[in-house]
């Protein structure tokens, strides 16, 4: 493994030769004799481990604690990693919750909003039927007019203006006069625009037929033109259809129009700022929920490389601990073989595994981010 450092070991065949040479109790020096017998250590009533044993134990340990902190200093930059995408997906939830929270409110506030609406009396055709009649109308308009106007003997210019003037006024007057006609508390301005709307339609249409019939008396245009009608016909048919097309506009203004425009329309504006509330929260909390599985999916990454890079140090430290439960193995199996009484010492009854432990920091892998999907679940 990159990084590893130094660790240090023991060749089999060196620990095999202590462990008989220690069992044996032959000891090479220099005189006569050359091997001198002593005691076989470790003493055969002594539970304290012979002096080799503890000599192999502690490589074990230095070579853990080496392993340990190889993998502290790997782990601070994991660590952080895991850290910054942890602390990122927790803002961005508790920015969802308090968002949501928001929704939940939006969708009351919406609800109360959409009951006051109801309780409003609203108008009896939608904008788009009123518009379209109305539209239909100004047409019709515009066709009879101006065929009116061109009976009357006109030049093409002014049957334009006049036609056009008529399509303007008819429909913007009658509607005014619709509309107010609905409401319930009229004021005295509304009663007076309306009475003056009227008979503005009502004089101005009477003065163009008054006036295109002194133009008829004065320049005979009927004979010209070999009509059969009289010049009062066409007057009577110029206002009647007017005033039937200002009628059915009034008609179709009372109906758009509502009994009470002050309350229909606070309570339609709060209803359309619901509904944008409303609006603006779910796009929100869209948009933070698809930034949070962003991040938790750089959170799992991140956790992932965290737990595979641990599992290769502990596996490494359980190999070093597996490795030094051998050596003392072979050390006890030696030292039990080159015994004169092949009797085991009360030491080599304590289990190897009791006496090499691996380090705290490779135990367990503490990372509370890691685990953030079984604390959620």
């Amino acid at each position: 493994m990159p990084g590893m450092g130094r660790i240090r070991y023991i060749s089999e065949r060196a620990i095999t030769r202590k462990g008989k040479r220690d069992g044996s109790g032959l000891k090479w020096r220099l005189g006569i004799p050359i091997r001198v017998k002593h005691p076989p250590d470790p003493p055969m009533n002594s539970e304290a481990p012979s002096a080799y044993q503890d000599y192999l134990v502690n490589i074990v340990h230095e070579n853990l604690e080496r392993i340990g902190q190889m993998w502290a200093n790997a782990d601070k930059k994991l660590q952080a990693n895991c850290l910054h995408w942890g602390q990122r997906r927790n803002q961005l939830t508790d920015q969802l919750e308090r968002t949501e929270k928001d929704h939940e409110e939006a969708e009351k506030d919406h609800d109360f909003a959409r009951q006051s609406a109801e309780q409003v009396e609203a108008p009896s055709i939608n904008r788009f039927l009123y518009s379209g009649l109305v539209t239909l109308i100004t047409f019709a308009e515009i066709v009879f007019n101006g065929t009116i106007f061109n009976i009357f003997g006109e030049s093409r210019v002014f049957t334009i203006l006049m036609a056009i003037g008529l399509m303007i006024a008819i429909p913007v007057l009658s509607h005014f006069i619709g509309v107010k006609l609905k409401i319930t508390k009229k004021t005295a301005t509304d009663i007076g625009i309306m009475v003056v709307c009227a008979l503005t339609l009502v004089a101005g249409l009477s003065s163009i037929a008054i006036a295109r019939e002194k133009f008829f008396e004065a320049n005979r245009v009927i004979e010209t033109l070999g009509i059969d009608w009289s010049k009062e016909s066409i007057t009577w048919i110029f206002l009647s259809v007017n005033l039937v097309l200002i009628m059915a506009v009034v008609v179709l203004a009372y109906e758009y129009g509502v009994r009470d425009p002050h309350s229909y329309k606070n309570t339609q504006n709060r209803l359309h700022q619901a509904r944008r509330v409303q609006a603006e929260e779910s796009n929100e909390i869209e948009v933070l929920s698809r930034e949070r599985t962003q991040v938790e999916e750089k959170l799992n990454q991140a956790c992932a490389v965290r737990r595979q890079t641990f599992e290769e140090f502990h596996h490494l430290a359980q190999e070093e601990k597996d490795k030094g439960e051998r050596n003392i193995n072979l050390y006890r199996a030696a030292n039990m073989d080159a015994r004169e009484d092949k009797t085991r010492p009360i030491s080599f009854l304590i289990a190897p595994d009791t006496l090499i432990t691996l380090p705290e920091n490779l135990l367990k892998l503490d990372c509370s981010e890691c685990d953030w999907e079984e604390s959620k679940a």
